[in-house]
């Protein structure tokens, strides 16, 4: 990886773990300020989206909802079927890999 593309994902995480607690002020969210549940960061669920490459708002919702439920903190996505799926259900060495690449630098200091 060059030093280009670490400080791009690094910039990308950092706007990752920052989206949710701007919810409010995206025009694709009808939502207030008020409505948007504080809390845990759910590292996991940011980590787990970047690595299915996962589109802001369905990780920004999957945060509010782990925010709202108090989901474990390792928990990556809610299934309709099984609820909290967490971290150590993830089978596939390369993505838990990555998922604890991401993991280290999001909860880096200054991250």
């Amino acid at each position: 990886m060059t030093k280009e593309q670490r400080e791009s994902m690094i910039s990308s995480l950092r706007n990752a773990v920052s989206i949710v607690d701007a919810m409010a002020n995206d025009l694709s969210f009808d939502v207030s300020e008020d409505e948007v549940p504080k809390g845990k960061p759910y590292h996991y669920i940011v980590a787990w989206g970047l690595v299915m490459m996962s589109m802001g708002y369905y990780v920004s919702g999957q945060i509010v909802k782990a925010r709202e439920d108090d989901a474990p903190e390792d928990a990556i996505y809610y299934s309709t079927e099984y609820g909290w799926v967490t971290f150590n259900s993830v089978d596939n060495v390369i993505e838990r890999r990555k998922v604890e690449s991401y993991i280290s630098i999001l909860t880096r200091e200054g991250a």
